[in-house]
């Protein structure tokens, strides 16, 4: 028999689904949160897209809400599997809650086959000066395939109140730094130059305006939730407003 896995908690590279399937393994990811129960959209045997998460699950509406000229927008939810409302928090229902649609939070767009494909949160989208859309977490997933970056978190540096810049805050891999350094202590230097190589490097595939203006270096992992997300909310509060 086959051996399958479910992906879920965060977006996944299409090239590590494809890998799961050259190695013989099934991969197959979906999407939800707690508030629907929690299921919204997953792939199926019969129904596989790469870089998706398959399609709405049966009795579940998903519609997108403010979508741009890429046809990304926040995506809504309405179904049986919505939740009522929050405990004893009228406030926080009437805002997540609107006419029967759940306001996820996620954004996201459907393919020409109609299936879901996660683009980011709302409250993580960056604008430019140009009024371009950048969403932290597909520059992030480029950068990631660098073997001397372990970590990353990709935000917007305010340069106006109506326009930002793709900046990012980088942990290094330290053992591959050490073999760069064939053994020694690299210098900060050293790792300075060596990252803003890669930066570049990696950040080819991407649109000239969502590529890393500017980086800064951590010295630690970052916080993250019990699913591994890094806690945006906290190191945001530590970033100098210049930078």
């Amino acid at each position: 028999m086959k051996t399958t896995f479910i992906s879920g908690g965060a977006a996944l590279d299409p090239a590590v689904a494809i890998g799961f399937e050259k190695l013989g393994l099934t991969l197959f990811q979906g999407y939800g949160i707690t508030e629907t129960a929690p299921i919204i959209a997953a792939e199926s045997p019969h129904d596989r897209e790469p870089g998706s998460v398959g399609r709405p699950m049966p009795g579940v509406e998903v519609k997108l809400k403010g979508t741009n000229q890429d046809g990304v927008g926040e995506i809504l939810v309405r179904g049986p599997n919505v939740m009522l409302g929050y405990y004893k928090n009228r406030s926080a229902t009437d805002s997540a809650i609107v006419d029967s649609w759940y306001h996820t939070g996620d954004l996201g767009r459907f393919d020409e086959e109609g299936h879901l494909i996660i683009c980011g949160r709302v409250k993580n989208l960056i604008v430019t000066a140009n009024g371009k859309n950048v969403y932290p977490e597909e520059v992030e997933n480029e950068l990631l395939n660098s073997p001397y970056i372990a970590e990353i978190m990709v935000y917007g540096h305010k340069t106006s109140q109506t326009s930002e810049e793709v900046y990012a805050i980088i942990f290094p891999n330290q053992e591959a730094l050490i073999s760069f350094a064939q053994g020694k202590s690299p210098t900060q230097q050293n790792i300075e130059e060596l990252l803003r190589k890669e930066v570049v490097d990696y950040g080819k595939n991407l649109a000239d305006y969502k590529r890393v203006r500017k980086f800064s270096l951590r010295e630690d992992v970052f916080p993250k939730t019990t699913t591994r997300k890094i806690k945006r909310f906290i190191v945001e509060a530590d970033i100098p407003a210049e930078t």
